[in-house]
C-alpha cells in the first residue's frame, strides 16, 4: 500500500541550505532543494555566537539572496504567503534565529528583527544566556530570567513564533507557563526514549500538548537519536514516541539537515571533524560522530520519500501525510502573522 503524500509537499521545521555553516546558493544546492519535494522549511538565517552588527548583516544577506532567487524561493512573512505558495511552484522559507544573545537588553531589537523578516526565535542556544538556560548550561536548574520573561512578551508582540529548541528542561517548562502565543520545538528528540540532554523530556511534551498550540519537529542527527544506530528506524522511533506524548497531528520532521541532502558528503565530513566538532562538542560531551545525520535521509535528495516506508511500520497513511507535511502547513497557517493565533 502506498501512503498518501502530503497535499502541499514536504515540510522541514528546521533545515539548511548547503552542507555546513551559513546558507549557500550554489547551483547543486539549489537543484537538490528543487528536487527534494520540500515545499516549506524554516531556515536559520545567521550563525550563533555573534554580535548585533554581524548577525543582522548575515540575516539581511540571507534574505536578500533568497529574494534574488525568486524563481526558486518565496520568503514567508505571513500566513497569507502560504496561500500564495500553494500555486507558485516555489519553496517557502521561514527565516529564524537560534541564538538570541546578540539582542542583549535592548528588546526593541526584536521588532527590528521582525521587520527584517525573522519569524521564529529561540531563547537560548547551548549555554546559559541572558534570558534562560540552554541544555548544556552548567546550572541546568536555572529557568527563565526576568529579562527572559520580557523577551517572551516582545516576541509575541512582534508576531514571531517562540521556539523552545536547545533549552534546559526547566527553562522550556517555564516557557509553556509564560508564553501567550504559539510554541514550537523546531528540532528535538525524545529524551525519555534515549537519555541525551539535547532531547525533550516527556513532561515538557505533555505540557505543550495540554496547551494545544504547538508543533514538534524531530531531528535526524544520529548522535541525538541513539548511541550507535544510524538508521531511519532510530529516527522514526523518536517520531513515534513524541507523537504518543503530543498527538500525531502535532508532529513533523525538523531534520536540522540539508534540504535535498548533502551535496559533497566528503567535504561535509572534513568540515565536521576539523571545525564543527571542535565548536559544538570539543570535549565529546554530546557524543558527536560521523555520519552526523541519518544517511538514508540526509545523504540523498529524496530523503523524505525514503522515510515514508519506515513510517508505515508505525503510523496510518493519513498520519504519515501529516507528519511529512500537512501538520506543518496547518500549524504555520495559524501561527504566522495573520493566522488564527
Amino acid at each position: 500500500m502506498t501512503s498518501p503524500s502530503p497535499s502541499r509537499g514536504y515540510v522541514d521545521t528546521l533545515g539548511f541550505l548547503g552542507d555546513v555553516a551559513p546558507p549557500v546558493f550554489d547551483p547543486r544546492t539549489l537543484e537538490n532543494a528543487r528536487r527534494s519535494g520540500v515545499t516549506l522549511f524554516h531556515l536559520t538565517s545567521a550563525m550563533p555566537f555573534q554580535d548585533w552588527r554581524t548577525t543582522t548583516g548575515q540575516i539581511d544577506r540571507t534574505i536578500e539572496t533568497l529574494k534574488a532567487h525568486a524563481d526558486t524561493f518565496l520568503v514567508i512573512e505571513s500566513a497569507s504567503d502560504l496561500d500564495a505558495l500553494r500555486h507558485s511552484g516555489k519553496i517557502g522559507v521561514i527565516p529564524g534565529i537560534q541564538d538570541p544573545e546578540f539582542i542583549g537588553e535592548r528588546l526593541e531589537r526584536v521588532q527590528q528583527l521582525f521587520e527584517r523578516g525573522i519569524r521564529i526565535m529561540q531563547l537560548a542556544y547551548q549555554q546559559a544566556g541572558p534570558y534562560g538556560a540552554g541544555f548544556m548550561a552548567e546550572d541546568r536548574d536555572r529557568g527563565l530570567t526576568p529579562l527572559g520573561r520580557e523577551l517572551i512578551g516582545a516576541v509575541h508582540q512582534a508576531g514571531m513564533i517562540l521556539d523552545l529548541s536547545h533549552l534546559s528542561p526547566l527553562t522550556a517548562l517555564e516557557c509553556t507557563e509564560q508564553a501567550p502565543g504559539p510554541l514550537m520545538i523546531s528540532h528535538t528528540t525524545a529524551r525519555d526514549l534515549y537519555p541525551h540532554p539535547r532531547g525533550s523530556r516527556d513532561d515538557l511534551l505533555r505540557a505543550l500538548a495540554r496547551r494545544g498550540d504547538t508543533l514538534i519537529g524531530v531531528l535526524a542527527m544520529t548522535f541525538f537519536l541513539d548511541r550507535s544506530d544510524d538508521t531511519l528506524a532510530a529516527f522514526v522511533r523518536h517520531i513515534r514516541h513524541i507523537a504518543d506524548q503530543v498527538g500525531q497531528d502535532k508532529v513533523a520532521v525538523g531534520s536540522d539537515g540539508p534540504i535535498g541532502g548533502f551535496t559533497h558528503a566528503a567535504s561535509a565530513e572534513k568540515a565536521f571533524r576539523e571545525t564543527m566538532q571542535g565548536l559544538m562538542d570539543p570535549d565529546g560531551i554530546l557524543g558527536s560522530r560521523w555520519p552526523t545525520h541519518v544517511p538514508d535521509f540526509a545523504h540523498h535528495v529524496d530523503g523524505f520519500k525514503r522515510l515514508e516506508p519506515v513510517l508505515r511500520e508505525f503510523f496510518e497513511p493519513g498520519e504519515i501525510a501529516g507528519i511529512l507535511g500537512d501538520n506543518g502547513y496547518r500549524w504555520f497557517s495559524g501561527a504566522l502573522p495573520g493566522g488564527a493565533r
